[in-house]
């Protein structure tokens, strides 16, 4: 294996101890523990594959699919008032946007392009010293 691959891995493992991979394991672990919630958050999962499957097979008359679509909504409120669900898409929603800033800031450091977003907010965007003016 490629020194970079390794390096990747060590990186990604690096990743794993942040503060938002610590609250999604904690978050998951809760979800994977609270049947209530692993039930309502699978019915949804399979009402939402019914309605594609029925879509892909036959056309939904507009009726039909103004109904199937009321219920979606439905049960996805109904899974954002469980806390359980709640403090799972949170912690997925932070870690996911954390990974994107550290990805957007290896980005603008292969690229040498420094954009506001990928420079973690510093407020620097000097061409000299990349990223941060090398502060």
């Amino acid at each position: 294996m490629s020194i970079y691959y390794e390096k990747a891995r060590e990186f990604g493992n690096f990743l794993l101890q942040s503060e938002q991979a610590k609250n999604l394991t904690a978050a998951t672990n809760t979800f994977n523990d609270d049947a209530d919630a692993k039930k309502k958050f699978d019915d949804y999962k399979m009402y939402q594959q019914n309605i594609q499957e029925t879509m892909h097979e036959q056309a939904f008359s507009e009726e039909e699919y103004k109904k199937a679509m009321a219920r979606l909504t439905e049960m996805s409120a109904e899974l954002k008032e469980n806390t359980t669900i709640a403090g799972l898409l949170y912690a997925e929603a932070e870690f996911n946007t954390f990974v994107n800033k550290v990805l957007d800031v290896l980005k603008a450091t292969i690229t040498g392009v420094v954009e506001e977003e990928g420079c973690g907010g510093c407020g620097n965007h000097g061409n000299s010293g990349g990223c941060c003016g090398g502060h």
